[in-house]
């Protein structure tokens, strides 16, 4: 049986010693879920989790030869590798705040073979101040993140700082007051799989406005990925209530990590 693109990414880890918990869950555990929820950003930075089925972002960004992919928030570097695995683009960037990850992204891309070294490229700075001029498809994990902070790296991609970007997609919907000013439209809602959703996670496609797309469409998706895309969409015309939007944030953090605390 052929490997899957995430078991082929895996190999790396394995080969390079990096066998941690991506997703923070543990250390969140063992703080207790009540602690998570008071931790408050903390639990937030905790707890991204992992796509595992990149190849349907990939997919949905329609990423081919000669583009140039971002990861913004990119972990440990599993969806930079693999995006250089599935579709070979001119260069893959993984962009990360957390030096422990960034090191591990690292470790994983020096495992690699060398056509993939050499497109892969990871640095640890901050998404919200460092360099995106070339970054032309971009996926952004946020299912984790506050509203005000969707909204920052919304900003962030605005056409001055991000003028060849045509496609981004994200695991969460972005605040609709954020998208007039970084001129970006929900073109698409699919679905994935996710190590916080293993039954289906939606995935929001933007793409930059007057490119004569008007509506978002949904493909053929479970009724749960649905029912959680409604749910978004609905939290993202809000433009009021952040500490609201925040506090579901950290409630959502707290409650993967009593579940993670139930399986040991």
């Amino acid at each position: 049986m052929s490997q899957s693109l995430l078991e082929r990414v895996n190999v790396f880890f394995e080969d390079a010693g990096c066998k941690t918990d991506p997703t923070g869950l543990s250390k969140l555990a063992c703080e207790g879920a009540s602690d998570a929820v008071k931790a408050g950003a903390v639990a937030s930075a905790l707890v991204f989790g992992e796509i595992l089925t990149p190849e349907d972002i990939f997919r949905l960004l329609n990423l081919e030869q000669g583009d140039i992919f971002y990861d913004l928030g990119s972990g440990r570097g599993q969806v930079v590798l693999a995006a250089a695995l599935c579709s070979k683009p001119t260069k893959c960037v993984g962009i990360e705040l957390m030096e422990p990850r960034h090191q591990a992204a690292l470790a994983a891309k020096a495992c690699a073979p060398e056509d993939i070294q050499r497109i892969c490229e990871f640095r640890c700075e901050d998404v919200l101040a460092c360099r995106l001029e070339d970054a032309c498809k971009v996926y952004l994990c946020n299912a984790a993140f506050p509203r005000h902070l969707n909204a920052a790296f919304a900003g962030a991609l605005d056409p001055q700082r991000a003028p060849a970007l045509e496609a981004l997609v994200t695991c969460a919907a972005l605040p609709e007051e954020s998208l007039h000013q970084a001129r970006l439209q929900l073109i698409q809602v699919a679905d994935c799989s996710a190590t916080w959703a293993t039954q289906g996670a939606p995935l929001f496609l933007y793409r930059r406005d007057g490119d004569g797309s008007s509506a978002a469409r949904a493909t053929a998706i479970p009724t749960n990925v649905r029912y959680e895309a409604s749910r978004q969409l609905s939290a993202a015309t809000q433009s009021t209530g952040l500490s609201h939007e925040d506090e579901r944030s950290l409630l959502r953090s707290a409650v993967l990590a009593s579940k993670f605390a139930c399986l040991q």
